[in-house]
């Protein structure tokens, strides 16, 4: 995902890299912890205890490792406000012109790193990118403590079982509000229809192909009737979580887990995903799925969705919000996407919004801060409900009011964040990490966040509302079972198999050849070319990228996460 994703889930965003900058004029804070460089990764040495002093102006380098994420600076009326609130003011650098592995690569070889790094996890760990984090949390970070509780033991790194970022605690099942990564299908088409009921993926051809037999173009432009971006990241977004979920599976990536053993098997070389790949093919054969989708990249698919053309997918919500305020903007906000359960066929129980703990990503402290103690502070900081509030409704009076003790959006301001996907990161919501989402409530009883169980419906346009209505919610969680069986040792997709090991080159070549050949598989002309690529692409996994290596290397992580987690 990134997750990114995830995504957030949807839904965990950014966070923060920093560099102190002491002015010359002003009075120095104690001196600063002593940084360990070894083979091991940096940590801070135990006799070095500094008290910075929060009052200082001071100013953090951060880059941040989101595809995703806008860079307008931080100066929106959200990001002043922290300044004001911390002393803290960022210079954010993100990610531009190369890809996460890319600009990693460099960071590390250079050991260029700035003060704070946002969206990481234990691959930048590996390459001494982030310090330990244990000794400053316990003497520092009273808030990052109380937020986790007992679940603070499950940022250990299984290498050496120390914290080196700070993630966002995971979600209750009752705290989701949108889905995460489901069937995303046109309002329009629904509509048009009669609202059918779907349960299975043919349920969803049948309706794309009755769809167009109505509205056969868009402005005498075709549709794209099922949506798939193949390139880099998307393969998993896209196709292989898909077919995890589909098959009644959780979000556990490329490993198909025995509950029993936690013995490993490469999740593209099931008969699960062979069966989902079936299902393409038959939709490829029948002009559904663009070819040009196994080499699209993201920000081609949202140029598409963004003009109404792409009638379905599966895919991140996290991913589509720019989109659906784009087509708001324009609009269309018909073409807006309805969130529903899926499955391949009738008996598949969906748990595709099951959630699990797993922390793969967040913001830790380089080895090149210059005050990690002031940094750890003001990750506190945005770890406290005050940190919350100001990261998910902004700033009182200006973006949101309190109305019988209750924060509301402005009613201007919701309009924006519903029409403009820059708004949040020119005003400075997103450019921090913050713990928050769904319906957490905090200690005054209220809300983490505008979109929670009361806002979502009454805050949404009149097509979300229309379509809800007709299924009888007031938030899109509404349509998922989230109480199904969560794995004990979280997503397998927050473990890391440690760069150059056996593993990691196993699934690096198996990622390669999958990339190659599924297109094939799907786009085969017959039943016989279908199987015979299948066998190809088995094979290949098998002797070219010695997968073995990477079914045993993560079965080993699931063991050793167990025994970290007692």
């Amino acid at each position: 995902m990134k997750k990114r994703m995830l995504a957030i889930t949807a839904m965990l965003l950014a966070l923060a890299a920093l560099t102190s900058c002491a002015s010359s004029g002003q009075p120095q804070a104690a001196a600063s912890p002593q940084i360990s460089n070894t083979a091991d990764s940096p940590k801070i040495e135990a006799s070095a205890t500094p008290q910075s002093n929060s009052d200082e102006p001071i100013t953090f380098t951060m880059f941040s490792d989101d595809p995703q994420q806008k860079e307008y600076g931080f100066t929106g009326r959200v990001a002043r406000k922290i300044t004001e609130k911390t002393g803290v003011t960022l210079e954010i650098e993100v990610l531009n012109g190369m890809d996460q592995s890319q600009k990693r690569s460099v960071m590390i070889a250079g050991g260029d790193f700035p003060d704070l790094l946002t969206n990481v996890g234990n691959d930048w760990t590996d390459g001494g990118a982030l310090i330990e984090l244990d000794e400053l949390i316990e003497q520092y970070a009273p808030n990052i403590k109380e937020k986790f509780g007992d679940s603070l033991k499950k940022l250990r790194y299984e290498q050496d079982g120390k914290i080196h970022f700070v993630a966002g605690p995971a979600n209750k099942p009752a705290d989701i509000i949108d889905a995460n990564q489901c069937l995303l299908i046109q309002y329009d088409v629904l509509d048009k229809l009669g609202y059918p009921k779907l349960e299975t993926l043919d349920d969803v051809s049948a309706a794309l192909k009755s769809y167009l037999e109505i509205v056969p173009d868009l402005d005498g432009k075709s549709f794209t009737p099922w949506g798939l971006w193949l390139d880099t990241w998307g393969y998993n977004i896209t196709m292989n979580n898909p077919a995890l979920w589909v098959n009644g599976f959780l979000d556990d990536s490329d490993a198909n887990v025995n509950p029993e053993t936690y013995e490993v098997t490469f999740f593209n070389r099931t008969d699960y995903f062979k069966k989902y790949l079936k299902w393409l093919n038959v939709m490829y054969n029948e002009n559904m799925i663009d070819p040009n989708s196994f080499i699209m990249k993201n920000e081609q698919m949202k140029s598409l969705a963004s003009t109404g053309r792409i009638l379905a997918m599966i895919d991140g919500t996290w991913d589509i919000g720019d989109v659906e305020a784009s087509l708001r903007q324009a609009g269309m906000p018909e073409r807006c996407y309805a969130r529903l359960p899926i499955v391949i066929e009738k008996g598949v129980v969906d748990r595709s919004q099951v959630t699990c703990e797993s922390y793969s990503w967040g913001v830790g402290i380089s080895p090149n801060c210059k005050d990690p103690v002031r940094a750890i502070k003001f990750l506190d900081w945005v770890a406290s409900d005050e940190g919350s509030i100001m990261l998910n409704w902004g700033v009182e009076g200006i973006h949101y009011d309190t109305v019988d003790g209750k924060r509301a959006l402005k009613p201007e301001i919701a309009e924006e964040i519903n029409k403009d996907p820059d708004f949040k990161w020119r005003e400075g919501y997103q450019y921090i990490w913050n713990q928050q989402v769904g319906a957490v409530k905090l200690d005054d009883g209220d809300y983490a966040v505008p979109f929670n169980p009361d806002s979502v419906y009454p805050n949404s346009d009149d097509w979300t509302r229309k379509v809800m209505d007709q299924f009888g919610i007031k938030f899109w969680g509404q349509n998922f079972k989230v109480d199904g069986n969560p794995n004990p040792f979280g997503y397998t997709w927050s473990l890391n198999i440690p760069q150059g090991s056996p593993g990691q080159v196993a699934a690096s070549k198996a990622d390669q050849i999958r990339h190659q050949l599924v297109p094939t598989i799907v786009s085969a002309a017959s039943e016989t070319e279908f199987e015979a690529k299948w066998q190809e692409f088995i094979n290949s996994l098998l002797n070219d990228s010695k997968i073995e290596e990477y079914e045993k290397a993560m079965t080993d992580l699931i063991r050793t996460r167990m025994e970290l987690w007692k």
